[in-house]
């Protein structure tokens, strides 16, 4: 292997473990995989190449043998000692999802999993020890569709004696489409722009063209003063990218300078590294024993870096804390074990299956092997996943030792309401709940989830209104995930007004009179849907709006860039009582209902794997993320508002079973069957709301 090529391996490794290991000054050590991408694309492709220009036809069977060979058996292994890790470390539902996460990993799918993960509304964003598995993944189902394109290339005989031109060309228009896509793509869906494969398979074909014009340049009598021009412009390139990947700061987008860059230097220092440079040449500069090793043990480095530093993290009581705020010399300690791990792992399994002779020989047997690795990975993780036997800690989630207390903000008539009609503490609620009782609650939601009348998991869907039961009157239930929780609480008091229940609900959308941003630009779905909404209740007139206003990122107006975190509450206190305003002013009446608690641990993940008790976590700090502000509305004319902390929670404290009922479904979302119980209390909500004084006489 080259030596330039093997350098670049240990740039691409070093930049991804540092960056995950938030080592100063690696920020963007993460574009190591892009790098990565270029250098497959470089190799494989001109592999594919060399065999057409000999055979006029891709083995594709062959091909696949020998990266089944390379890729296999280390993942496999690296996997089944992330299987047994979690087994000793992640009980309950955050072990289950792993397991299931092991297995797209050994499938080689992990990036559409994860894909479909990042998009899934009521998916748990919990990081994984194998999510770095996503870029096996491209990278396998590259090296299954570009053999088989290039064979077809080569069916076609017309191109018989200009096949390496034509294949060139596709490779152009492959980049060129994939690019686009990429950038397209980001506006929308900003998770299947970083996990597509589409999205990324330029970066391969950049590298096949780079090949391609490496073999051109080879052919033709290169002077000296060029081969030096060459060795000077492949040092350049390298030093660009060890800078790029340490000095930018700013979240991963595609359609930023950065990643073309990088992508084009690393197909520059492969193209002059073909030349052989006489003088100044990065690969004399680069004959270093511990650089070569690196880049020699680069895949196997890949592998075990990210899940000894998440399990290791969790051993040494540092998982609390997000991986980048670790302890640096912990995180240190980790990446040399990965090191040491990843030697032994060369030395002894990726390199000697690679060139077993037998398995060299035969592509069957090598593929063979391969399947039954995979495939026993993923029999193992589902049987461990389904029998692995229930274990209940006692180790609280939370010190409750000096819970700070938190103010009430309701008036005191609506104190006693919550007091009187809100679910009370019973003695049930300390005994142990079923894994059945836990999936059911998991899976709890409201019926507008099964109606189309939510939008939830794509964030472009087109949403319209819904009506649900009989009567003269009309009350709307309005905004987000955070008021469609609600909707059985408030159908049953819309009932009970013998009013009809209006539903305006989209995942993520508050109604306020503010510029949604969606990754640093306006969300124009999310924009044009509150407009439509505020449109719709002006027409129609219900006697009363119920909302549960929820603070999202937005646009300063005054500098068209997302908003700070201070700004961004102003403005949208601002924006909410514009709409506030403009709905009493129409003569409708306005409920509005504080944000309800954000845990930092998933009351049903613990709930899987601690005793009931261990789960009680402290409202002061799960209200965080909530905006006491809401409350003050209360004072306006035809406007109540409510916090219902109190209807959730106990004191300063938020159990995770209340009234017999598991309370959450998620860190911040009740069950349905417990907004069922809140029925009788919103009935008297809402007939407070409808009673309230009106400002319509006074404008």
């Amino acid at each position: 292997m080259r030596k330039d090529i093997q350098a670049l391996r240990a740039l691409a490794v070093l930049g991804v473990v540092a960056f995950h290991a938030d080592l100063f000054p690696f920020s963007r050590g993460y574009l190591g995989v892009d790098i990565f991408f270029v250098i497959s694309g470089y190799l494989i492709i001109g592999l594919l190449l060399e065999e057409v220009r000999k055979t006029n036809s891709v083995n594709v069977v062959k091909f696949l043998a020998r990266r089944a060979r390379r890729l296999i058996p280390a993942a496999s292994v690296v996997l089944m000692c992330t299987v047994i890790a979690t087994l000793i470390l992640m009980p309950g539902l955050s072990g289950r999802r792993v397991f299931s996460d092991v297995q797209a990993a050994s499938l080689y799918f992990a990036n559409i999993h994860f894909g479909f993960t990042a998009t899934n509304y009521w998916a748990d964003h919990a990081v994984s020890p194998v999510l770095h598995f996503w870029s096996l993944g491209v990278e396998e189902q590259f090296y299954i569709a570009f053999p088989v394109l290039l064979l077809g290339v080569c069916l076609l005989n017309v191109f018989r004696n200009r096949v390496t031109l034509v294949i060139g060309l596709v490779l152009a228009i492959v980049t060129v489409t994939s690019f686009w896509f990429m950038n397209d793509i980001q506006s929308t869906s900003p998770e299947w722009a970083f996990y597509h494969p589409l999205s990324r398979v330029w970066e391969f074909s950049i590298g096949g063209l780079a090949v391609a014009t490496s073999s051109f340049v080879t052919k033709q009598s290169v002077a000296k003063g060029m081969q030096t021009f060459l060795g000077v412009g492949s040092l350049v390139s390298f030093g660009l990218m060890a800078w790029w990947t340490t000095s930018f700061h700013n979240p991963w987008t595609p359609n930023t300078t950065e990643l073309p860059a990088i992508v084009l230097a690393t197909a520059s220092t492969l193209i002059a590294g073909s030349v052989q440079p006489i003088r100044f040449s990065l690969e004399s500069l680069v004959d270093v024993k511990v650089i070569q090793w690196l880049g020699r043990i680069s895949y196997s480095t890949y592998l075990w870096h990210w899940p000894v530093l998440f399990f290791g993290l969790k051993v040494l009581d540092l998982e609390s804390q997000a991986i980048g705020n670790s302890v640096k010399f912990a995180s240190v300690a980790l990446i040399l074990c990965s090191l040491i791990l990843a030697h032994y792992t060369y030395r002894f399994i990726e390199n000697p299956i690679r060139n077993h002779p037998h398995l060299i020989s035969s592509a069957r047997n090598s593929l063979l092997v391969g399947f039954v690795l995979s495939i026993s990975v993923v029999t193992i993780a589902a049987g461990v996943s389904r029998f692995a036997p229930a274990r209940l800690s006692t180790q609280p989630v939370e010190d409750l030792q000096s819970v700070t207390k938190v103010p009430d903000f309701n008036s005191e008539h609506i104190q006693k309401l919550i007091k009187r009609y809100a679910p009370q503490p019973s003695a049930k609620d300390v005994e142990p709940v079923s894994s059945q009782d836990i999936e059911q609650a998991l899976n709890d939601f409201p019926v507008t989830n099964a109606d189309g009348c939510f939008v939830g998991s794509n964030q472009n869907e087109q949403t319209h209104p819904c009506t649900y039961g009989r009567g003269l009157g009309l009350i709307s239930l309005v905004g987000s995930s955070h008021s469609n929780q609600f909707f059985p609480a408030v159908l049953s008091a819309a009932r009970q007004e013998s009013a009809r229940l209006l539903v305006h609900l989209r995942a993520g959308c508050t109604l306020a009179n503010v510029t949604y941003a969606l990754n640093g630009k306006p969300w124009s779905a999310c924009n044009a849907w509150k407009e439509e909404v505020l449109k719709d209740l002006i027409t129609k007139k219900p006697q009363l709006v119920v909302m549960v206003p929820r603070t999202q990122t937005v646009i300063d107006p005054l500098t068209n860039k997302t908003a700070s975190a201070q700004r961004q509450r102003e403005l949208f206190i601002y924006g909410l009582n514009d709409i506030v305003q403009s709905l009493t002013n129409a003569g409708i009446k306005v409920l509005i209902i504080r944000d309800t608690p954000y845990f930092d641990v998933n009351p049903i993940d613990c709930l899987s794997s601690h005793v009931v008790e261990a789960c009680t976590q402290s409202l002061d700090r799960s209200l965080a993320s909530s905006d006491a502000g809401v409350v003050g509305f209360g004072g306006m004319l035809g406007v109540v508002s409510v916090d219902l902390s109190q209807a959730l929670c106990s004191g300063d404290i938020c159990p995770a079973v209340r009234a017999g009922n598991i309370v959450w479904r998620d860190r911040d979302h009740i069950t349905n069957a417990y907004a069922e119980k809140l029925s009788a209390l919103f009935g008297h909500l809402v007939r407070l709301s409808e009673n309230s004084p009106n400002s319509w006489h006074s404008n």
